[in-house]
């Protein structure tokens, strides 16, 4: 199910009409489930579907998820960021560098997901 991206209000009847046949769906059965898995195997779209080829085309594919994300940085972004901050965290920590003064990590944890939530 998709968000609707417009300012405007969603029709009540039809969200109404929506819910009810949500709520008469029973699922699949046997019978609509073996159809489905021929025609797959029949027209296996697996082998059509490749994704984008060109330069441009992958680079805009990798731009998709942006598009409805929260803040200016993805979940992946933060996380990848924060495993940076982590290893330095470790390398202080542990006094790895001559003359570095000891620093509590969870401290620094602390102001670095301050410093990643403001936009």
């Amino acid at each position: 199910m998709s968000k609707q991206l417009s300012s405007r209000s969603p029709n009540p009847r039809r969200v109404a009409a929506g819910k009810r046949n949500r709520e008469k769906w029973k699922g699949l059965t046997e019978t609509g489930r073996e159809k489905l898995r021929a025609a797959a195997l029949k027209y296996q779209p697996w082998r059509h579907s490749t994704g984008p080829r060109t330069v441009a085309g992958k680079a805009q594919a990798a731009l998709n998820g942006k598009k409805r994300q929260k803040g200016s940085m993805s979940v992946r972004e933060v996380r990848a960021e924060l495993a940076e901050y982590r290893d330095l965290i470790d390398v202080l920590s542990l006094g790895h560098i001559p003359g570095a003064q000891r620093i509590d990590p969870s401290d620094l944890v602390l102001e670095t997901l301050a410093d990643v939530a403001r936009p």
